[in-house]
């Protein structure tokens, strides 16, 4: 329903208009049986879940089974490069939820928001962990919230203290973060706020357009870079990175930073060309869903690693694979119950009569007669 994209899920059962005709969707499912299984989709016991006001109550529970299944598989079947990527991510709903947020950078504005970690040069997610809102996760008292972040998704994955290399933004990124990682045996790149600590020279520099401000102080790296264009420096840290311009005249930190950051981003768009999401009245439902979608990115992900095929298929060839296979090898639906075979009747001749086969017994002396016999008699 992401390659052939209509107004509403019945839609693509309609038979009433010749142009909007889909015969495929009837030869594999049935529409009422379809709405059905959406309709009664579950991934949790929701007998289990437990009133808003309980203390243990959790607004994630009824996709949190799917979502921390999804974070064991994903790390069965690669082994990451060294530079990975921390971003957030935010399904699109307007839905009731006490874990809906609103960003004003994102296109959805609302929606659910996903911290997501993800390898930097080809997207593949590692692990997905749900924001459920300040009340469900709190902020610790003198700590950043980015930090505790990325070091829990490093932590999950089971990827501290191997020598990985993390590329985040400025909500993450902080001299805190570089050395709790570096206690860690990890690296990190990013960019900071102005109003996070840092030294005085980083953070009041006002470099000349096309130039850049370095400071030291054992692996950690700051940087003030202003472009030929821009009008304000940004600033970095790196604890892997040195401070080394490239012919261009551009800080490597710099260079590396605008390669591999952009890979949650990329993945929101690659899933945006086929999602095919309809309004749905639950939330859980619509996260399901994209959970789903997240399964058959990483997928498609995995085979563009491990094939031999030259060139590997595109992803919309892809996915029309995937739902071919699934098709044939589903079970049989049943057909529609036929109507029973009609005999045919004679009359017979003249005035004769005979018993009925049907209400007449004899036996117990009920006797009724009928003047037509089955034909094949």
């Amino acid at each position: 329903m992401g390659i052939i994209k209509k107004a509403s899920i019945p839609q693509y059962w309609n038979s009433t208009l010749s142009s909007q005709i889909s015969k495929w969707f009837k030869t594999v499912i049935p529409r009422n049986r379809f709405q059905n299984i959406i309709k009664y989709l579950h991934v949790a016991d929701y007998k289990r879940n437990v009133a808003r006001q309980h203390p243990a109550y959790d607004p994630a529970s009824r996709f949190s089974p799917l979502l921390n299944y999804m974070n064991r598989q994903f790390l069965r079947y690669i082994i990451p490069n060294r530079n990975l990527c921390v971003d957030e991510t935010l399904i699109s709903c307007k839905g009731h939820s006490v874990m809906r947020q609103y960003i004003p950078s994102k296109a959805a504005k609302y929606g659910i928001k996903f911290w997501v970690l993800c390898e930097a040069a080809t997207g593949y997610i590692l692990q997905m962990h749900i924001y459920r809102g300040k009340h469900f996760d709190p902020k610790p008292n003198g700590q950043l919230q980015g930090t505790n972040v990325v070091y829990d998704l490093l932590r999950n994955t089971n990827l501290l203290n191997k020598g990985y290399h993390v590329i985040c933004d400025s909500f993450f990124s902080s001299l805190h973060l570089a050395n709790k990682l570096l206690e860690a045996r990890t690296y990190v790149t990013g960019t900071l706020r102005k109003n996070r600590p840092m030294p005085q020279t980083i953070k009041n520099a006002n470099p000349a357009p096309g130039s850049a401000i370095y400071m030291r102080k054992g692996q950690v790296v700051c940087l003030a870079y202003r472009g030929e264009e821009d009008k304000t420096p940004v600033r970095l840290l790196s604890t892997l990175l040195p401070a080394q311009e490239l012919p261009t005249h551009r800080p490597r930190i710099i260079q590396q930073y605008n390669k591999h950051m952009g890979a949650v981003d990329l993945d929101d768009a690659i899933l945006s060309a086929y999602s095919g999401e309809h309004r749905k009245k639950k939330v859980w439902q619509k996260v399901i869903f994209h959970l789903f979608h997240r399964i058959m990115l990483n997928s498609y992900f995995l085979y563009k690693r491990n094939t031999s095929d030259n060139p590997p298929m595109s992803h919309l060839k892809f996915i029309q694979m995937v739902i071919e296979s699934l098709a044939n090898v589903c079970t049989q639906i049943p057909r529609a119950r036929q109507r029973p075979h009609r005999l045919q009747l004679d009359i017979l001749p003249g005035r004769k009569e005979r018993d009925c086969c049907v209400c007449s017994s004899r036996s117990q002396g009920v006797r009724r007669r009928s003047r037509t016999i089955c034909s094949h008699l």
